[in-house]
């Protein structure tokens, strides 16, 4: 009897565990077990809230692909993020055909596809306030589900007890951020008008006029965020 109530202890123990460890890993797919338990055990400070894989998922869902960043995303992002992400697609498009922001359409798809079903987080690297974790999904094309899986590196840091995306893609913000601040620059020195006025026969009087309008109003609004970018 005493053998039989050791071994339904240790059965409840490493039941418990296991749960534990599930709830840590958030793996949808059969994880490689040995590795994921060194991960938990060495990055045990971010993972003590483990609410933040959780928030990394909602957080990817949020991010944008051939559109523009929507305010639901807001409260799942820090506000440098957010509004990098937000103002580099207000910046005014003056090249009619795709030009230097065509990258704003990519971030998670490419140029095909549709976002799929989340396979896989990874936690790569982890301190007090700030976790590092690698996300794989799925790529639907033409309405079914391929074979194909994209990843993406995505960067929380905790702020006020709250997990929040503030960077993805190795360095998106920081690609954004020095977008807005080279098509600014080259528009107030008269770079991007001047080259406008040497191709005449593609880019016509009206068109410039236009360009001149969108940026007087994008500076207008968003003068005071751009200055703090410099």
């Amino acid at each position: 009897m005493r053998n039989l109530a050791l071994y339904l202890f240790a059965c409840l123990v490493l039941s418990a565990c296991g749960s534990r460890y599930r709830q840590h890993t958030a793996q949808t797919e059969q994880p490689d077990t040995t590795v994921l338990e060194v991960q938990a055990e060495q990055y045990c400070i971010a993972l003590t809230d483990s609410t933040v894989i959780h928030a990394a998922q909602r957080a990817f869902a949020f991010i944008p692909d051939h559109a523009k960043v929507t305010a639901e995303a807001q409260p799942l992002m820090t506000e440098d993020l957010y509004n990098a992400l937000a103002v580099a697609w207000e910046v005014p498009h003056w090249e009619i055909d795709l030009g230097s922001d065509e990258f704003l359409a990519y971030f998670v798809t490419g140029q095909d596809g549709t976002v799929g079903p989340v396979r896989s987080v990874t936690v790569t690297d982890a301190a007090e306030d700030s976790c590092f974790l690698e996300l794989s999904y799925g790529i639907v094309f033409d309405g079914v589900l391929s074979d194909y899986t994209k990843s993406i590196n995505l960067v929380m840091v905790n702020e006020n007890g709250k997990w929040l995306l503030d960077n993805f893609g190795g360095d998106t913000k920081e690609q954004c951020t020095g977008f807005i601040r080279d098509e600014v620059m080259n528009w107030q020195i008269g770079n991007t008008r001047q080259y406008m006025e040497s191709d005449s026969s593609y880019y016509s009087k009206e068109h410039i006029a236009a360009v001149e309008r969108s940026y007087e109003e994008f500076l207008d609004r968003y003068g005071d965020y751009i200055d703090s970018l410099e």
